[in-house]
């Protein structure tokens, strides 16, 4: 490795970085997709697994922060994309760990009310917001991996589609805590757990304002002030 031109090595580790957060993306959301199954499976040996892997995320999200620590403390980027992309790697780890998290506490819910042989009763729509949700969390880390703008900026209008939906599924909520007003805890649950999904979302656009900062040096807010697409 010593015998490698600045240049090369200073790639060669970018590569090993961009390895590691491949594999982070790969685990978050082989978690994601098996939430989502379980919640219609009700399979508890798939719900342990998923709260299994809350400590491997969180293991590996920190030693890839250590990774860009010791690039950086070692050799110097060549180009202001250098940096940025290098930075971006580091926030996009981070916001996986926090997609892992919203995961882990609707595993923890859905966990608690299969060993107590409860089924949990959504509210209209809320597979529609699973699957969108899930299709953001690929699309943001897809527009990375390509280094896609058009990409990037579609999460917008899956974010402006959870806003609007997200008000619909507490009001359907709602109307059905009142029909069962015995069951209000259980409705508490359902509601922390949608405020999770929509956490979810948020990162994930997160991830893709991350991106069209890598790539145009401009930050946007894709959550509250969509620009329009390039």
């Amino acid at each position: 490795m010593e015998a490698l031109p600045v240049r090369r090595r200073f790639l060669y580790f970018m590569e090993c970085i961009h390895t590691d957060l491949r594999r982070l993306a790969q685990q978050v959301t082989q978690m994601l997709a098996r939430t989502i199954s379980s919640l219609e499976s009700h399979n508890v040996t798939v719900m342990r697994w998923v709260l299994d892997q809350q400590p491997l995320v969180h293991r590996q999200r920190r030693e890839l922060e250590h990774e860009v620590f010791t690039l950086l403390a070692t050799q110097q980027p060549i180009v202001a994309f250098d940096l940025r992309y290098i930075l971006v790697m580091m926030h996009l780890a981070l916001e996986l760990e926090r997609i892992a998290d919203a995961i882990t506490l609707i595993m923890h819910h859905t966990m608690q009310l299969a060993v107590d042989h409860v089924r949990l009763p959504l509210p209209n729509g809320s597979d529609e917001l699973f699957k969108v949700v899930q299709q953001m969390v690929h699309t943001s880390l897809q527009a990375f991996e390509e280094r896609d703008l058009e990409t990037a900026y579609s999460l917008a209008a899956a974010m402006q589609w959870v806003l609007v939906s997200e008000p619909h599924l507490h009001a359907g909520l709602a109307t059905m805590m009142k029909t069962h007003p015995q069951a209000a805890e259980l409705h508490l649950i359902i509601e922390e757990m949608l405020i999770s999904w929509g956490a979810i979302a948020r990162h994930a656009t997160t991830i893709s304002e991350r991106v069209i900062y890598m790539l145009t040096c401009t930050t946007v807010d894709l959550i509250h002030a969509p620009p329009p697409q390039p």
